[in-house]
């Protein structure tokens, strides 16, 4: 009798082709190019670190809101607030010029569009939301600027994995 295995297995028992040392085959290399199942970004994202702090910040319905965010990457970003600065955001929703603060300067200022949103209960802070946005329309200079603040995001994060 087999138990369960967390492993993926290939035919007759073997391991997948990919998971087999030594074999570095193209399918092999397709597969860990390709982003992880379930995934629909077409480019990879990075997480926000806690400090300094990444926002964004625009106005709708006639009031200013303001999110922190979650990740970022070139094709979009995720925003996390409370349920009342939520309300009025749904998907398929436009949001124009939104500001990207990191710290205490404009990062970027980007026309969004929401792809997702999902209400959650966090222990620390009380229900929240999560909004998935997409930028709509970057401009060859926006797009600088924003890959200028993925490499601040990414220097951040290693300099952070060395004081471990």
């Amino acid at each position: 009798m087999k138990g369960l295995s967390l492993f993926r297995l290939g035919s007759r028992g073997k391991p997948a082709a990919a998971e087999v040392p030594g074999d570095a085959g193209p399918a092999a290399a397709a597969q860990d190019a390709a982003p992880p199942a379930g995934d629909r970004r077409s480019t990879p994202r990075r997480d926000s670190p806690l400090v300094p702090s990444l926002r964004a910040e625009f106005m709708l319905l006639g009031r200013p809101r303001s999110f922190s965010i979650d990740d970022v990457s070139l094709g979009g970003l995720g925003l996390r607030a409370d349920v009342e600065q939520g309300r009025g955001v749904f998907v398929g929703q436009r949001l124009a010029r939104v500001r990207l603060v990191f710290g205490e300067q404009e990062a970027l200022v980007a026309d969004l569009e929401v792809r997702s949103r999902r209400n959650f209960r966090s222990f620390l802070v009380g229900e929240q939301v999560h909004v998935g946005c997409r930028f709509t329309g970057l401009g060859p200079e926006a797009e600088a600027g924003l890959q200028q603040l993925l490499a601040g995001l990414a220097q951040l994060r290693d300099s952070a994995g060395e004081r471990r």
